[in-house]
């Protein structure tokens, strides 16, 4: 059996009371990001069609999707 140790170095930063970072902006924040990472992903993969987008995404049709696109943020 061979072992793989991995020596990662985290840096410090300057903290709030909470303990998070000050550059932290939320989960709402984090949420957001991720579902507009996820649906420009899925509308480039489907080369823009929303159908197939919304489909890759498990959502129910193109209008959820454009509806998640309004509320998140995302552009046409």
């Amino acid at each position: 059996m061979t072992t793989l140790r991995i020596n990662i170095e985290i840096p410090e930063s300057p903290t709030r009371e909470s303990g998070f970072p000050h550059s932290y902006t939320g989960i709402k924040n984090e949420i957001r990001d991720l579902v507009q990472h996820r649906i420009k992903m899925a509308l480039l993969l489907c080369n823009g069609n929303k159908s197939a987008a919304a489909e890759l995404l498990g959502l129910p049709s193109y209008q959820t999707l454009t509806n998640w696109m309004v509320k998140h943020g995302v552009e046409k």
